[in-house]
């Protein structure tokens, strides 16, 4: 069970930042810009 105390609090802090950078790159550019720079 310590495993899981340590794992869900890094889970939690990994998902925040993901999603905080995911908003801005949206913001930021457009979806077409996005799929000729990723694909």
């Amino acid at each position: 069970m310590l495993w899981l105390m340590l794992l869900v609090p890094i889970v939690i802090l990994v998902f925040t930042v993901s999603l905080q950078k995911f908003e801005a790159v949206m913001l930021e550019t457009d979806p077409l810009r996005d799929r000729r720079r990723y694909r």
